[in-house]
């Protein structure tokens, strides 16, 4: 009982109080969340300034404890909302300067598939898709996204095709990097810390080894 006890406190003197100001942008914020998602858009900025801001220290001591506790999000599915606002807020920037029409994503499954892009390279696939007739789908940003980076696969260069495929590798490594910066915090048991930080040294050494996910 005493250690459980000592466990408890340990973890809530780790939480801080936020000022008056703070308190009021993480009210506005999960509001934003707690409306059912009404634009990923905004859930996705919403989840970025919680995160950038700690905000979620009031209540939590991981920002992905937070997630899944308040909103029953795991930290992928947080990752893939604030990757996919970005997407979105890259294209409206550029449609605010240029005259070539880019179709931008209706939800966060559209704007997925242009998450691992650069930007410009995001620019570039939300035309491809503009250029399409009808209503466009997740498919179509899909095949953009796919079109681009084919060239690069396809070419003599080896070390291109490491570039191009590692995309998505680096993506699979920050996501258990982030992990098991989770678990390490939360203090899980050294065995599964272990088994976490074996899976982030084995995709390493396979990115360094051919620069792709098996």
């Amino acid at each position: 009982m005493q250690t459980a006890h000592t466990g408890a406190l340990s973890i809530a003197s780790t939480l801080t109080s936020l000022t008056p100001s703070e308190a009021q942008s993480l009210s506005q914020c999960e509001q934003i969340i707690r409306k059912g998602l009404e634009t990923f858009i905004e859930v996705g900025n919403a989840l970025v300034k919680i995160r950038d801001q700690h905000l979620y220290h009031s209540s939590h001591n991981t920002f992905e404890d937070y997630c899944r506790d308040k909103w029953k999000f795991t930290s992928r599915q947080a990752n893939r909302l604030m990757l996919a606002s970005g997407v979105v807020e890259n294209l409206k920037s550029d449609q605010l300067v240029s005259s070539t029409p880019a179709a931008i994503p209706d939800n966060e499954a559209q704007a997925r598939p242009l998450a691992p892009l650069t930007p410009p390279q995001q620019i570039e696939a939300a035309r491809i898709v503009a250029a399409k007739p009808g209503k466009h789908v997740t498919k179509d940003y899909a095949e953009a996204a796919k079109e681009l980076v084919k060239p690069r696969i396809t070419s003599a260069s080896k070390e291109s095709t490491k570039t191009v495929t590692g995309k998505a590798s680096m993506e699979t490594l920050i996501e258990l990097i982030d992990d098991l910066q989770t678990m390490v915090k939360a203090d899980k048991p050294k065995e599964e810390v272990l088994a976490k930080l074996k899976q982030v040294a084995d995709l390493v050494t396979h990115i360094n080894n051919k620069g792709s996910l098996c």
